[in-house]
């Protein structure tokens, strides 16, 4: 970790009606967990291009435990976390929920992750995250699944738009109820999805 990067800690809290929640450029690291929660944002957390020049695979941000909720209707389709460009990051035990009770466009109800040209494990990690980087992608589940992730009422509870097979997406042990997409993969990457559950949502 570099010690010159900003850091962001959010234990336990709450941010509601921003445009975006929190914003990450530069290599600024966010790290989010315990029942946290993003009310009402437009966007709740974004985390934008950076490559670590001694580490390039990994990123020192992650998001647990932390739910993403919308209430009412937003500005914009809303997004819960959008990566853009970055590598190694770790989202586990997370909620993503559109329970606006009014009517619009299916395909403006939101999507709970967005990455593009990205790198990620959206996993069973719970509060809980990856000591060993080494082994994360592959071994987050173990055999303890702990808590998934879960993405409801949403038009995409993924979409992934991965720029070469380097590109990594691990999607385990999480639920899509009535998303109009569980998971959109777009573009050349290495994939592991597995154990997940879709309950009136177009899978894969």
């Amino acid at each position: 970790m570099n010690p010159a990067q900003s850091k962001v800690l959010i234990i336990g809290g709450t941010i509601e009606l921003a445009d975006y929640g929190l914003v990450s450029y530069a290599g600024g690291i966010i790290r989010v967990s315990q029942t946290s929660l993003f009310k009402n944002c437009n966007t709740g957390i974004q985390i934008a291009s950076y490559t670590s020049a001694t580490n390039p695979k990994y990123n020192a941000s992650y998001i647990m435990d932390t739910e993403f909720k919308w209430l009412i209707t937003p500005d914009r389709a809303p997004i819960g976390i959008e990566l853009d460009n970055v590598a190694g990051i770790n989202i586990g035990g997370c909620k993503f929920w559109n329970n606006d009770p009014n009517l619009y466009d299916f395909v403006e109800r939101g999507i709970g992750i967005k990455a593009t040209n990205a790198d990620m494990n959206v996993s069973s990690g719970g509060n809980t995250w990856c000591i060993n980087p080494e082994t994360c992608l592959d071994n987050c589940d173990g055999s303890n699944p702990g808590a998934g992730n879960e993405f409801k009422h949403l038009s995409w509870g993924i979409k992934f738009v991965g720029g070469s097979t380097n590109n990594h997406l691990a999607v385990r042990a999480s639920i899509f109820d009535n998303c109009l997409y569980g998971i959109d993969v777009t573009s050349g990457i290495s994939a592991s999805i597995a154990k997940n559950t879709f309950t009136g949502s177009v899978s894969v």
